[in-house]
């Protein structure tokens, strides 16, 4: 007969996140958007649409997927050649908002 033999797991213990902590380490593409209408390039001008400005995503049940809702409001408000703008600014976006996770403290 197989004995069995007790299991010990080890945690480390993290400190409390609070919301504002959690909020400060999540990057938003609204903020990082409105962050580029400095911008001399196209991305600038994408920042500077005023449609995508101060946007209200609607609520639903699912996960929210922050691309899929800003992929179809602009394609919905803005020009056809800011697709193309708007797929290169999300890839920084993801390189920004990668780097601000680095950086951010565990």
């Amino acid at each position: 007969m197989m004995s069995l033999q007790p299991i010990c797991l080890v945690t480390t213990a993290r400190p409390a996140q609070t919301a504002s902590n959690v909020e400060k380490m999540t990057l938003k593409f609204e903020d990082w958007l409105t962050a580029q209408q400095g911008r001399k390039d196209l991305v600038g001008d994408l920042a500077r649409v005023p449609s995508l400005q101060n946007v209200d995503h609607e609520m639903t049940r699912r996960k929210p997927d922050e691309h899929q809702k800003w992929a179809d409001l602009v394609i919905r408000i803005a020009e056809p050649g800011h697709i193309y703008v708007f797929n290169d600014a999300w890839q920084e976006f993801l390189l920004a908002k990668q780097a601000a996770a680095q950086g951010s403290p565990d």
